[in-house]
C-alpha cells in the first residue's frame, strides 16, 4: 500500500476576512510583546532576589555597614520593584486587549455587547468599532489564494475516496481540502455555508475521520465533485433519507462516512452477489468484575456477574480459497471490519444444512447461492436504513461502488518479533532488578552488537525480508549489504543506536512477541448459525495461536492503561488445527478477555508473547492484586437529524476531548513514588523483621518510620524473593480508566460522570504531579517537564540499558558506488549539484512548517522530497541522468555522510540500477567481494592468487 496522492491541508486563517486578518495580526503581535514582557519580569525578579540576598548577607556579616551603602541597595531594590510593577501593569493591559480582540473575533453574533465593551477600551481598540458592521455580512467565506502553497501540501495514501474521484498516483488535487480548525467560529461558517476558491468553485463539508477529529481537522469537497460521486460514496443513501428514518448519532455518522478515506487497495474481483449479512453471536459469560458506580465511584467486587458479549463484534467469515488463507480488513460503503479466513461451508455440511437467514429474515442456501462471504450485522453500520440486502446490492451495483482491502495478514515467517511499550511494562510493579535485566537482555545484546554484526545492523535498518514496506534505501541494503560500508549508512546506524537506547529506556524492550489479529471461536459461531447449537473448540482459559507452542501466553492490546495482561493457555492440537488455519490468535467466546484488554474483532491486533520470564512476571502481578475486568454502565445517545448545527455540536464535543491527557495521568499514578514506598496495607502478616524495622502500620496503611530514607527501604525490599510488601493505588487507576473510556465515547453519547469531591481530591494528588521521568525518552518531553528518576519499573531501565560508543568492524566487503548508477562515466553537472545543495539545505524550513500535520505524524512521506525531485528534473528531465550525477557527486567527490534527500528523491531509479548491475555480478567464493559473473570464475583475483600460492606450497611439500 505505497500509492499516494497530494492534497492541501490549510489552516483556518486561510478563510479569514480582511478584518479578521488584521485582528489576528494584532493579536499575534501582542502575544510576542506579552512573551517578551514576561521574560523581562522574570529577569527583574531574579535581580530583585539577588539584591535582597546581598543586603541580607551584608547586614548579617558586618554590623558596621555603611549607611549610604544600605541606602544604595535599598534604592536599587525599590527601583526594581517599581519596574516590575510597571511591567506587570503593561502585561495586564496587553492581556486585556488580547482578550478584547479575541472576543471581537469569536462573538460575531454579539455585536452590541462587543460595541459596549470596546467603548470602554482604550483608543487603539475603538477604531475597530467602525468595522463591526462587516461581521454582519452573510457572504460565503473565500479561500485566500496565498494559502495554496508548497508547505500546505500533504500526501495521503490511496483510498476508496481518491480512486472514486479518479485521482492518479502522485497527482495533486484540490477536489478535497483538509481544514485545520483553530477557531470554531470559522468552522461554523464553513459547515453551514461552505466556502469558495478563487475560481468561484464551492466547497461543502464532507467528513471528519477519527484521526482528523483527534487533530481538530475537517475535510471539505467540491460541491460539483460531491454531486457527481455521492451515489458511489453513500451507496444510494442521502442525508434526507437518513433523516426520514429518524436520523443518526452524528459522531457515528462521521466515522461511517469516513470509511472511504481509509488507506486501502481496490478489491478488483469482489462480487457483491457472493455476500450475505447475518446476526451476531451473543454469549452470556459469568465472571468476576470490579464494578464502579458511576455516580459515587464506589468500587465493589461482584463475583460471577453475568455479562453479555457480542462474540462476533466486527468480524465476518470468508472461505479460505477466496481469501487465499489470509485474514484481512475490508471497507465497503457503510461496512467495515475483519474478514477471517474460515471454511464455514465445510462445517455447515457436517450438519446436513447449508441454509441460513440474513438480518432481514431472508433465507439463503450458501452452497446453491454460491455464498463465499458471511458478514455480521455489527459490520454493516447502516443496515437499519436499507429495506433488504437486495436493496443494498442494487445500490452498490447501480452506483459502481467499490470494495477495498487493507492490512492483509503476513505469512508466518514474515511476522517480526515486536517490542514492549512503556504501558505494558509500567503496570508490572513487582519486578526485581534481576528480572528486569533478563527482560532487557535482548535489547542490550542488540545495542552492543551494532557495528559488529551484519545481521543485527540490517535488522535495525529494516533491510530484512519480513519488512514488507521497505523504503528504497532499505531495498538497496537488502540486495547489496555492502552498502553498510557507506558513510551514510554508518551515520544512520549511529542514529539508530541512539534511538534504540532511547526506546529501551522508555520501555520498548525487544521481546519474543508478535502482533497478530484476535478472532473469536468461529467454530462455535458457525455451529450456532447452521445447527442452532453451541460447539466451542476453546474453553474459558484457552486460546489457539499457531505462532506458538502449547503453554501459557500473555495477550496485550494497546492502549494498555489498567493492568491488562491476558494470561491464557495456548492449546495447539490437530482438532483445532483442522479449523483454525491462520496466524491469528483465536479466543474463547466464554471468556471475559475482550473486556479485560478492551478489544473487539474488527481488525484489532494484539501482542502475544510466550516469553517464559515475561509471562511469569505478568501472571504474578495479576495474581498479586487479584485483577479482574472493570465494569461500569455507560450511556447511549439518541439519534438526531443530520443538520449543520448537529454536526457542529458533535465536532465541538469531539474536539474538546483529549484522551492522551488521561492516559498520561494514569502513567503518573503507575510511576509515583507512593507506589513503591507509602502504599496500601497488604495481607502479609507478620512482616519480615527487617521490613518491620523501617515501616509501621498506621490505620491500616504502611508508613515510613521517621528518619528512614526511600533508598534504605528500596534496598531492603529487594531482599524479598517471593513476597510483595507494597502495591500501587489501583483504586485511582480504576477511576481514571473508567473516565478515559467515558471520554472516548463522549462525542457519541454526551455522557460523562462527575467526580465526587473526595474522589476528585484523591485523584488530583497524583495528576498534579509532573509527568514520569520515562516521558523524557518515550515522548521527548523536556527535562524540566518530567519528574525525577525514581525506582518505578520503567525508570529503573536507565541504570540497566548501556550507552556505549559504536565501533564498526568490517563485516561486509567494500562497496562500489558505481553499482548504484546507470552510466558510471557520467560527467558532473554544476547546475544540478548546486541546486541540489540549495534544496537540501532549505528542506528543513519546509519540514518545520509541516510539523504537526497528522499526515506526517502518521509516517506518510513528506511532500518536500517530491518537490525537490520536480525542481531538479526541471534542469534535466531524465531522472536516471540526474540520479547518476548526484551519486557521483555525493559518493565520490563529496563522500557525504548525509544522503537522505538523494534516496528519498531518486531512490526508485537507484534501486532499478542496482538490480540491473547485480545481475552482472556474483560473490567471490572466498571473501564475498563482488566479481564479474563468468561461468568458470569463482574467486576474485586476490583470493585466486592466495589459492594458487597455497596449492603450490602443497605441491612442493609432496
Amino acid at each position: 500500500m505505497q500509492k499516494q496522492v497530494y492534497i492541501y491541508s490549510l489552516p483556518s486563517d486561510a478563510f479569514y476576512t480582511t478584518l479578521e486578518r488584521k485582528l489576528d495580526n494584532k493579536k499575534m503581535k501582542l502575544h510576542r510583546i506579552e512573551d517578551s514582557e514576561r521574560n523581562n519580569i522574570k529577569k527583574l525578579k531574579q535581580m530583585l532576589k539577588c539584591n535582597k540576598d546581598i543586603l541580607a548577607k551584608e547586614l548579617e556579616n558586618d554590623t558596621n555597614v555603611d549607611g549610604d551603602e544600605i541606602k544604595y541597595v535599598n534604592w536599587k531594590i525599590n527601583r526594581i520593584e517599581n519596574l516590575i510593577e510597571r511591567k506587570q501593569n503593561r502585561l495586564s493591559g496587553i492581556h486585556k486587549y488580547k482578550n478584547q480582540l479575541k472576543q471581537v473575533m469569536s462573538n460575531r453574533n454579539k455585536a452590541n455587547r462587543i460595541k459596549r465593551l470596546l467603548e470602554r477600551s482604550n483608543a487603539r481598540v475603538r477604531v475597530l468599532n467602525k468595522m463591526l458592521s462587516l461581521f454582519e455580512t452573510t457572504e460565503i467565506r473565500k479561500l485566500n489564494q496565498s494559502a495554496i502553497k508548497e508547505s500546505n501540501k500533504v500526501s495521503i495514501f490511496d483510498s476508496v475516496l481518491t480512486r472514486t474521484l479518479g485521482i492518479e498516483e502522485n497527482d495533486l488535487t484540490d477536489d478535497v481540502i483538509v481544514v485545520n480548525v483553530y477557531y470554531i467560529e470559522i468552522l461554523e461558517d464553513l459547515i453551514h455555508s461552505g466556502f469558495v476558491n478563487e475560481s468561484g468553485e464551492k466547497y461543502i463539508y464532507f467528513v471528519s475521520s477519527a484521526s482528523q477529529i483527534r487533530n481538530n481537522k475537517a475535510m471539505f469537497i467540491k460541491e460539483s465533485v460531491w454531486n457527481k460521486h455521492k451515489g458511489s460514496l453513500m451507496c444510494g443513501l442521502s442525508d434526507e433519507v437518513i433523516n426520514s428514518k429518524g436520523g443518526i448519532n452524528q459522531t457515528k455518522y462521521q466515522a461511517y462516512k469516513s470509511l472511504s478515506t481509509t488507506a486501502s487497495v481496490e478489491w478488483t474481483d469482489f462480487n457483491i452477489d457472493e455476500v450475505i449479512v447475518v446476526d451476531d453471536l451473543v454469549t452470556n459469560v459469568k465472571d468476576d468484575v470490579d464494578y464502579i458506580n458511576r455516580d459515587t465511584y464506589k468500587i465493589d467486587r461482584i463475583e460471577d456477574k453475568e455479562l453479555e458479549f457480542e462474540s462476533t463484534d466486527g468480524v465476518g467469515m470468508i472461505l479460505p480459497d477466496v481469501a487465499k488463507g489470509k485474514n484481512f480488513q475490508i471497507r465497503l460503503p457503510w461496512i467495515k471490519g475483519l474478514l477471517a479466513s474460515y471454511n464455514f461451508l465445510e462445517q455447515a455440511k457436517t450438519y446436513g444444512n447449508t441454509k441460513v437467514t440474513d438480518i432481514w429474515d431472508r433465507e439463503w442456501d450458501i452452497e446453491k447461492d454460491n455464498i463465499k462471504i458471511i458478514l455480521t450485522k455489527s459490520q454493516m453500520k447502516m443496515s437499519n436504513y436499507y429495506k433488504s440486502w437486495e436493496e443494498y446490492k442494487q445500490y452498490f451495483k447501480d452506483n459502481n461502488c467499490q470494495a477495498a482491502i487493507l492490512n492483509i495478514e503476513d505469512d508466518k515467517e514474515d511476522i517480526p518479533d515486536s517490542r514492549l511499550n512503556y504501558q505494558y511494562l509500567q503496570s508490572l510493579v513487582d519486578v526485581s532488578d534481576k528480572e528486569l535485566k533478563e527482560l532487557a537482555s535482548d535489547s542490550i545484546e542488540e545495542i552492543l552488537k551494532l557495528g559488529r554484526d551484519k545481521d543485527v545492523m540490517l535488522d535495525v535498518m529494516g533491510a530484512v525480508e519480513g519488512n514488507k514496506n521497505k523504503n528504497n534505501f532499505q531495498k538497496a541494503l537488502y540486495m547489496y549489504p555492502e552498502l553498510l560500508r557507506d558513510p551514510h549508512a554508518k551515520e544512520t546506524i549511529k542514529s539508530k543506536k541512539d534511538s534504540l537506547i532511547k526506546k529501551a529506556k522508555a520501555g520498548k524492550l525487544k521481546i519474543k512477541g508478535k502482533y497478530t489479529y484476535i478472532i473469536p471461536d468461529l467454530h462455535d459461531f458457525t455451529a450456532w448459525l447452521f445447527n442452532g447449537t453451541r460447539e466451542p473448540l476453546l474453553g474459558k482459559d484457552e486460546v489457539f495461536c499457531s505462532l506458538y507452542d502449547n503453554g501459557k501466553v500473555d495477550i496485550m492490546r494497546a492502549p494498555h492503561l489498567y493492568r491488562e495482561h491476558g494470561i491464557k493457555t495456548n492449546v495447539v492440537d490437530n482438532k483445532r488445527k483442522e479449523w483454525f488455519k491462520t496466524n491469528a490468535i483465536y479466543i474463547s467466546n466464554y471468556s471475559a478477555l475482550s473486556r479485560l484488554i478492551q478489544c473487539d474483532f474488527d481488525g484489532d491486533k494484539v501482542m502475544v508473547t510466550q516469553s517464559s520470564k515475561f509471562v511469569e512476571i505478568a501472571e504474578q502481578n495479576m495474581k498479586n492484586d487479584d485483577i479482574v475486568p472493570l465494569y461500569y454502565e455507560m450511556g447511549k445517545a439518541n439519534p438526531v437529524k443530520i443538520t449543520g448545527d448537529n454536526i457542529l455540536k458533535s465536532l465541538k464535543k469531539a474536539y474538546g476531548e483529549n484522551i492522551g491527557v488521561i492516559s498520561n495521568q494514569i502513567s503518573k499514578v503507575w510511576n509515583t513514588n507512593d507506589n513503591l514506598f507509602i502504599l496500601e496495607w497488604l495481607t502479609m502478616k507478620p512482616l519480615p523483621t527487617y521490613i518491620d524495622s523501617i515501616i509501621k502500620v498506621d490505620n491500616g496503611r504502611l508508613v515510613l518510620n521517621n528518619g528512614v530514607s526511600d533508598d534504605v527501604i528500596q534496598k531492603n525490599i529487594y531482599k524479598i524473593e517471593n513476597e510483595r510488601v507494597f502495591k500501587v493505588n489501583l483504586r485511582v487507576l480504576r477511576y481514571l480508566c473508567m473516565e478515559n473510556n467515558f471520554s472516548i465515547d463522549f462525542a457519541k453519547t454526551g455522557d460523562k460522570p462527575t467526580r465526587p469531591p473526595k474522589i476528585d481530591k484523591e485523584i488530583k494528588k497524583y495528576t498534579k504531579m509532573k509527568l514520569p521521568h520515562l516521558f523524557f525518552y518515550a515522548k521527548d518531553k523536556a527535562e524540566d517537564k518530567v519528574g525525577a528518576v525514581n525506582k518505578s519499573v520503567v525508570n529503573r531501565l536507565q541504570d540497566i540499558i548501556p550507552k556505549k560508543n559504536i565501533y564498526f568492524k568490517k563485516v561486509v566487503p567494500d562497496f562500489d558506488y558505481r553499482m548504484l548508477m546507470s552510466q558510471p562515466k557520467v560527467n558532473l553537472n554544476k547546475k544540478i549539484t548546486e541546486r541540489y545543495e540549495e534544496l537540501d539545505k532549505g528542506k528543513w524550513k519546509t519540514i518545520k512548517e509541516l510539523k504537526g500535520n497528522e499526515e506526517i505524524e502518521n509516517g506518510k512521506k513528506l511532500n518536500v522530497y517530491k518537490f525537490i525531485r520536480d525542481e531538479l528534473l526541471k534542469i534535466n528531465d531524465d531522472p536516471y541522468r540526474v540520479a547518476d550525477v548526484l551519486i557521483k557527486y555525493l559518493y565520490n567527490k563529496k563522500n557525504s555522510k548525509y544522503k537522505t534527500t538523494l534516496w528519498e528523491s531518486f531512490g526508485k531509479e537507484i534501486v532499478i540500477n542496482l538490480k540491473r548491475n547485480l545481475r552482472k555480478t556474483k560473490e567471490c567464493a572466498g571473501c564475498g567481494t563482488r566479481i564479474e559473473k563468468k561461468n568458470a570464475k569463482k574467486y576474485c583475483d586476490k583470493c585466486a592468487t592466495k589459492r594458487k600460492k597455497a596449492s603450490g606450497r602443497k605441491t612442493k611439500a609432496v
